[in-house]
Protein backbone atom coordinates (compact mmCIF):
# COMPACT_ATOMS: atom_id res chain seq x y z
CA UNK A 1 0.00 0.00 0.00
CA UNK A 2 1.13 3.22 -0.84
CA UNK A 3 0.94 6.59 1.34
CA UNK A 4 -1.44 8.13 -1.49
CA UNK A 5 -3.86 4.68 -0.89
CA UNK A 6 -3.87 5.09 2.54
CA UNK A 7 -4.63 8.65 2.46
CA UNK A 8 -7.50 8.26 -0.08
CA UNK A 9 -9.58 5.71 2.20
CA UNK A 10 -11.79 8.91 3.70
CA UNK A 11 -12.13 10.61 0.18
CA UNK A 12 -13.47 7.11 -0.97
CA UNK A 13 -15.75 6.49 2.00
CA UNK A 14 -17.37 10.09 1.51
CA UNK A 15 -17.72 9.55 -2.32
CA UNK A 16 -19.93 5.85 -1.55
CA UNK A 17 -21.74 8.28 0.80
CA UNK A 18 -22.34 11.27 -1.74
CA UNK A 19 -23.28 8.69 -4.23
CA UNK A 20 -25.66 6.74 -2.24
CA UNK A 21 -28.23 10.34 -1.37
CA UNK A 22 -27.91 10.82 -4.89
CA UNK A 23 -29.30 7.35 -5.66
CA UNK A 24 -31.98 7.72 -2.68
CA UNK A 25 -33.08 11.10 -4.13
CA UNK A 26 -32.86 9.87 -7.93
CA UNK A 27 -35.38 7.16 -6.16
CA UNK A 28 -37.50 9.35 -4.68
CA UNK A 29 -37.96 11.78 -7.74
CA UNK A 30 -38.57 8.91 -10.52
CA UNK A 31 -41.09 7.52 -7.96
CA UNK A 32 -42.74 10.66 -7.68
CA UNK A 33 -42.79 11.02 -11.13
CA UNK A 34 -44.40 7.95 -12.09
CA UNK A 35 -47.14 7.42 -9.30
CA UNK A 36 -50.10 8.73 -9.95
CA UNK A 37 -51.79 11.00 -8.08
CA UNK A 38 -55.24 9.77 -8.07
CA UNK A 39 -58.11 8.86 -10.92
CA UNK A 40 -57.07 9.17 -14.49
CA UNK A 41 -54.05 10.45 -14.99
CA UNK A 42 -52.33 11.26 -18.70
CA UNK A 43 -48.92 10.96 -18.62
CA UNK A 44 -47.18 14.11 -20.80
CA UNK A 45 -45.12 13.33 -23.55
CA UNK A 46 -41.48 12.89 -22.41
CA UNK A 47 -42.39 11.72 -18.81
CA UNK A 48 -41.50 8.05 -19.71
CA UNK A 49 -38.27 9.21 -21.47
CA UNK A 50 -37.24 11.47 -17.81
CA UNK A 51 -38.13 8.12 -15.99
CA UNK A 52 -36.14 6.51 -18.21
CA UNK A 53 -32.90 8.71 -17.89
CA UNK A 54 -33.79 8.87 -13.93
CA UNK A 55 -33.57 5.02 -14.00
CA UNK A 56 -30.32 5.54 -16.30
CA UNK A 57 -28.76 7.32 -13.73
CA UNK A 58 -29.61 5.36 -10.71
CA UNK A 59 -28.31 2.20 -12.58
CA UNK A 60 -24.78 4.53 -13.42
CA UNK A 61 -24.60 5.37 -9.70
CA UNK A 62 -25.31 1.90 -8.27
CA UNK A 63 -22.52 1.04 -10.87
CA UNK A 64 -19.96 3.57 -9.47
CA UNK A 65 -20.88 3.03 -5.82
CA UNK A 66 -20.12 -0.93 -5.95
CA UNK A 67 -17.15 -0.60 -7.22
CA UNK A 68 -16.27 2.70 -4.62
CA UNK A 69 -17.30 -0.27 -1.76
CA UNK A 70 -14.76 -2.33 -3.67
CA UNK A 71 -12.09 -0.34 -3.71
CA UNK A 72 -12.60 0.95 -0.41
CA UNK A 73 -12.70 -2.56 0.76
CA UNK A 74 -9.68 -3.58 -0.47
CA UNK A 75 -8.17 -0.39 0.64
CA UNK A 76 -9.00 -1.14 4.26
CA UNK A 77 -7.57 -4.63 4.39
CA UNK A 78 -4.35 -3.49 3.27
CA UNK A 79 -4.51 -0.79 5.72
CA UNK A 80 -5.27 -2.91 8.53
CA UNK A 81 -2.06 -4.92 7.24
CA UNK A 82 0.19 -1.80 8.12
CA UNK A 83 -1.66 -0.02 10.12
CA UNK A 84 -0.78 -2.71 13.13
CA UNK A 85 2.83 -2.31 12.56
CA UNK A 86 2.09 0.69 14.50
CA UNK A 87 3.33 1.53 18.16
CA UNK A 88 0.86 3.36 20.31
CA UNK A 89 -0.44 6.20 19.94
CA UNK A 90 0.03 6.03 16.40
CA UNK A 91 -1.73 2.74 16.28
CA UNK A 92 -4.78 3.81 17.95
CA UNK A 93 -5.32 7.16 15.93
CA UNK A 94 -4.26 5.47 12.44
CA UNK A 95 -6.99 2.51 13.17
CA UNK A 96 -9.33 4.96 14.00
CA UNK A 97 -8.88 7.04 11.27
CA UNK A 98 -8.29 4.51 8.18
CA UNK A 99 -10.13 1.15 9.23
CA UNK A 100 -12.69 2.55 11.36
CA UNK A 101 -13.33 5.61 9.38
CA UNK A 102 -13.99 8.20 11.90
CA UNK A 103 -13.79 12.32 11.53
CA UNK A 104 -10.77 13.58 13.19
CA UNK A 105 -12.73 15.67 15.84
CA UNK A 106 -14.05 12.02 17.29
CA UNK A 107 -10.94 10.45 17.50
CA UNK A 108 -9.51 13.01 19.42
CA UNK A 109 -12.35 13.06 21.71
CA UNK A 110 -11.85 8.71 21.60
CA UNK A 111 -8.12 8.96 22.49
CA UNK A 112 -8.18 11.97 24.48
CA UNK A 113 -5.81 14.54 22.63
CA UNK A 114 -6.49 17.62 20.45
CA UNK A 115 -7.42 17.62 17.03
CA UNK A 116 -4.22 19.04 16.24
CA UNK A 117 -2.51 16.51 18.13
CA UNK A 118 -3.86 13.77 16.30
CA UNK A 119 -2.68 14.98 13.04
CA UNK A 120 0.72 15.23 14.37
CA UNK A 121 0.73 11.73 15.42
CA UNK A 122 -1.02 10.69 11.94
CA UNK A 123 2.39 12.53 10.57
CA UNK A 124 4.64 10.48 12.59
CA UNK A 125 2.75 7.17 11.57
CA UNK A 126 2.86 8.31 7.77
CA UNK A 127 7.12 8.42 8.55
CA UNK A 128 7.07 5.49 10.37
CA UNK A 129 5.05 3.47 7.64
CA UNK A 130 6.89 5.48 4.25
CA UNK A 131 9.77 6.59 5.63
CA UNK A 132 9.51 10.31 5.42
Amino acid sequence: MTREELLSIPGTEMRIKVLNASILQLRSLATSLSAPLGGDKVQAPGAKDRIGNIVSSIVDAEAEMKEDIRILASLRLEAVKIVESLPEPELSVMRLRYIVGMKWEDIADEVGYTTRNCFNIRNKALGLLFGE
